[in-house]
């Protein structure tokens, strides 16, 4: 601090007299205290952006990893609870009725305790007794065949019972074709012959029992001394 003046005499001291040249010691009293902060000053101006910098390398791709083994199979879990049953459902309304195909049937006897002469090549037996035939069959005038209207399936069986045996044979007869299945030929004389056949006839197919294989007569029992059945099944 500069306390002397033009001429060297000092301004800061009781000793107006005093010049540079005295020593003059000038003991600092104590600090006063802080004054408050002034204000802040305006924000100054935003400086020019730099220029960008250079583009570094690019880095180099990674390696994709190899694929980890497979991990072991978890526990199968415990099965839940079974659900409660639904409430039942409406009954449906029912069905038209179904045609009833053994409704189709014809059976016929003879049970007169008839002769009947017998010839090698064949004699049909007459049925004129207990028939019993609905529209889809029909009978001839001389009771001795049966003609089937309507196709299907039919269950075909006869019985012929003799009261002497003869070595004749019995067999059914389709639209004038001896059928082979039905053919009963026994060695020896014989007074009782049945069998039963099932097969698919069209409209139109005639049926007769037939006694055959002898030049004799032969006496039907009284009663069921020959029957023939006819039922269709499908």
């Amino acid at each position: 601090m500069n306390c002397f003046d033009d001429n060297e005499r000092c301004c800061c001291c009781g000793n107006a007299n005093a010049t540079s040249n005295d020593r003059i010691i000038i003991q600092s009293g104590p600090a006063g205290a802080t004054g408050a902060t002034g204000p802040a000053g305006p924000r100054g101006l935003t400086g020019a952006t730099g220029p960008t910098g250079a583009t570094g390398p690019r880095g180099y791709d990674g390696y994709d990893g190899a694929t980890g083994a497979t991990g072991p199979r978890g526990l199968t879990g415990p099965t839940g609870a079974t659900g409660a049953t639904g409430a039942t459902g409406p009954t449906g309304a029912t069905g038209p009725e179904g045609t009833q195909v053994t409704d189709n049937s014809a059976y016929a006897a003879n049970s007169s305790n008839t002769t009947v002469p017998v010839v090698l090549a064949g004699t049909k037996i007459p049925l004129p007794d207990w028939q019993t035939v609905t529209p889809g069959i029909s009978m001839s005038a001389d009771n001795t065949e049966f003609t089937i209207n309507v196709a299907g399936k039919y269950l075909i069986m006869y019985e012929v019972h003799l009261t002497v045996p003869i070595a004749a044979g019995t067999r059914l007869v389709l639209n004038g074709t001896a059928y082979a299945p039905s053919t009963i030929q026994p060695l020896n004389p014989e007074t009782g012959f049945n069998n039963s056949i099932i097969v698919t006839c069209d409209a139109g197919v005639s049926v007769s029992l037939e006694l055959f294989g002898i030049n004799a007569s032969a006496i039907l029992h009284t009663g069921a001394g020959a029957t023939l059945t006819i039922i269709q099944l499908a």
